[in-house]
């Protein structure tokens, strides 16, 4: 009698796939990628976060050190160079303090990061109440603030400053606006001045932000909503 097989016409090899089976198991692999990416997505976030975290805390040691060793003073940002000096980033005058500066100095989720690493840039940026002199309301002195743990000293720069050479904010201008003016006008001239220097929602919604006692903590852009809401300048410093 005949195998079944060759009554059927038809044949299987004992170890092979059919199109079919192949197909299911290419969708099924799809649907786990589907799954996983995301998950690596946000691993991969994080861990951009907490180097960033780690990059600027760091920098504030920089900083820290560099106001030890002259007497208390901040590191000058390009506004008040002199036209004979270099226009470089205030990063490379707390250079000799930290290790590795070019290492520290640029945010792994900066778009412009390696623009600001080529033209010796860095990803934070400080803010003009502690770093220009003769802006009201500047304390350029950190042995003269009241509370150095609720004065910031840094920020992450706005992806719209790109690759210039402006690595100190403009906050004395953030909150100029008259209360008088109705929130809704106030409000958008607030937020538009603060998003021309600083990058709000480097991470998620938020970004980070460095003290004068070398914290570093996540801003959420919904706690500067509030404080914009509350006209309240936050990053004006208090003296002692």
């Amino acid at each position: 009698m005949l195998p079944a097989r060759l009554l059927t016409g038809r044949s299987r090899p004992a170890d092979g796939f059919t199109l079919v089976e192949l197909l299911v198991v290419v969708a099924i692999i799809a649907v786990l990628i589907g799954l996983l990416l995301p998950a690596v997505q946000s691993a991969r976030a994080a861990a951009r976060t907490t180097s960033c975290a780690s990059n600027m805390r760091q920098v504030g040691l920089g900083i820290s050190l560099y106001a030890e060793a002259h007497r208390g003073a901040m590191p000058l940002s390009t506004h008040d160079l002199t036209h004979e000096e270099e226009e470089e980033s205030w990063i490379y005058t707390v250079a000799p303090f930290v290790e590795a500066v070019n290492e520290i100095r640029i945010c792994p989720s900066d778009p412009n990061g390696a623009g600001r690493l080529q033209e010796n840039l860095t990803s934070y940026i400080l803010n003009s109440y502690v770093c220009i002199t003769g802006d009201t309301g500047a304390i350029t002195n950190l042995n003269k603030l009241a509370e150095r743990s609720k004065t910031y000293i840094a920020f992450e720069a706005s992806n719209s400053i790109g690759t210039s050479h402006a690595d100190h904010t403009h906050s004395v201008n953030w909150f100029k606006d008259p209360t008088s003016l109705p929130l809704s006008v106030r409000g958008k001239r607030t937020w538009a001045r603060i998003r021309q220097d600083v990058q709000t929602d480097r991470h998620g919604s938020a970004s980070h932000a460095l003290f004068a006692d070398g914290r570093v903590e996540s801003l959420e852009e919904s706690q500067i909503d509030q404080w914009v809401t509350e006209n309240f300048n936050f990053p004006r410093p208090l003296a002692r």
